[in-house]
């Protein structure tokens, strides 16, 4: 059971890291994702809080099963 935590821990984190970076524009993510795919930057940095927020939503249940 600790072992699933540990796991969803370390998925949580490379999302919220990937969502940061985005939203951030790190190196200018957004313009080459924007050219690649054509989604406009607001939307692309809307992506990356929206992953952000989806990794915090996700962390809690194992965050609290370690704790308990």
């Amino acid at each position: 059971m600790a072992e699933e935590s540990v796991v969803e821990l370390v998925l949580t984190a490379a999302l919220l890291t990937l969502g940061l970076l985005v939203a951030r524009d790190f190196r200018g993510w957004i313009r080459r994702i924007h050219e690649f795919g054509g989604a406009s930057p607001e939307r692309i940095r809307l992506g990356g809080v929206l992953l952000v927020l989806l990794a915090l939503l996700w962390s809690v249940e194992p965050i609290t099963r370690l704790l308990h």
